[in-house]
């Protein structure tokens, strides 16, 4: 039990290394992605807001 918090917990470690290394490699790839994220969110706003207002 304990060895898989263990695991799990160094996972989230290495990930948010490899993250944090990633996003300093590509800043702008970064802010493209987050852009893309926010229109694809807003779109589904909107349509959520539309089905259920």
């Amino acid at each position: 039990m304990t060895l898989m918090l263990k695991k799990k917990t160094l996972l989230k470690k290495m990930n948010h290394k490899t993250h944090l290394m990633m996003t300093n490699l590509y800043p702008k790839k970064k802010n493209i992605i987050q852009e893309h994220h926010q229109k694809t969110t807003n779109k589904w706003q909107m349509q959520w807001t539309v089905k259920f207002h």
